[in-house]
């Protein structure tokens, strides 16, 4: 463990030395960053994430048995991390066990359907009818993962949801409160990344499709965007695998909007399994979506 901290500090102060020496590119590349943020994620996300705090502060007027899927589908229409940030407080009021949010963590990190069908389908890809057929795979896997999670890892009685009034608020001025901060979280964690993906791009030569997974796999909305380089079978395969994976990014989004309680090893298995069933997907469905 000492020689893995050892050995990450080692890196941190390298890759530090490296923008020290090239402060225009970091520049540029933070500049980008943010443009991303103003163009696509807070018109994206801010209000959908309002909207789901909101939505789940009535999660005791749901039947208990639903309460799951409520938490999928409001994931799937707000994107991450409102959805961890719901659960974790709900968690932390009582409403739930550690195990039951840990699979909820898991199952409704998703991205906007607004961001899935009008930056992906639309924006990228060139048709809204590709980022309707993405939305519906990734949603069926969603509420596949939960019916596996609920199954193997939580037990009949944990199945069993009593949220009552434990989601501690629901208020508009706290929603809004909420979600301001959370978009400041996300646009730095995006700018953060961008920054990283700009510095680890120029190893991948002059592979298109190695420079978009890279770059997706450390922030993945700005690798869904470098897709539109590449020819429409792959660029819509490669939207397909990154949307199942997120990106490190939304991952440290989570991590954040969960807390540390929470652990989010069910998270990544699920996102690990999501990223090859949205890879082989994708590859199944092009036919039909370009």
């Amino acid at each position: 463990m000492k020689k893995t901290a050892f050995a990450g500090r080692l890196i941190a102060a390298a890759v530090f030395l490296y923008m020290l020496a090239v402060p225009g590119a970091v520049s540029d590349s933070a500049r980008s960053g943010l443009d991303f943020c103003a163009e696509v994620l807070i018109p994206s996300l801010f209000v959908y994430m309002v909207l789901s705090d909101l939505f789940a502060g009535v999660a005791s007027f749901f039947p208990n048995a639903a309460f799951p899927y409520v938490t999928i589908i409001s994931g799937v229409l707000c994107g991450s991390p409102s959805g961890a940030d719901s659960i974790r407080r709900i968690y932390e009021n009582g409403g739930i066990t550690k195990r039951q949010a840990e699979c909820l963590v898991a199952v409704c990190g998703n991205a906007s359907a607004s961001f899935v069908i009008s930056f992906a389908g639309a924006g990228v890809l060139g048709s809204v009818r590709a980022g309707v057929i993405i939305l519906a795979l990734k949603t069926v896997l969603s509420f596949a993962a939960w019916a596996v999670l609920s199954r193997t890892v939580l037990s009949a009685e944990e199945r069993r949801f009593c949220i009552g009034a434990s989601f501690g608020g629901g208020s508009l001025p706290a929603a809004v409160r909420r979600a301001s901060a959370a978009m400041m979280n996300i646009c730095a964690c995006a700018v953060l990344f961008t920054v990283a993906a700009d510095m680890a791009s120029p190893i991948c030569g002059g592979n298109s499709i190695a420079r978009c997974l890279l770059r997706g796999a450390l922030e993945f909305s700005g690798g869904i965007g470098e897709c539109r380089s590449l020819a429409a079978g792959a660029r819509y395969v490669c939207v397909c695998a990154l949307i199942g994976w997120q990106g490190a990014c939304v991952h440290l989004q989570v991590s954040v909007a969960a807390g540390e309680k929470i652990s989010l090893k069910p998270y990544f298995a699920v996102k690990a399994a999501e990223t090859f069933a949205m890879t082989l997907l994708g590859l199944l469905t092009k036919g039909a979506a370009i």
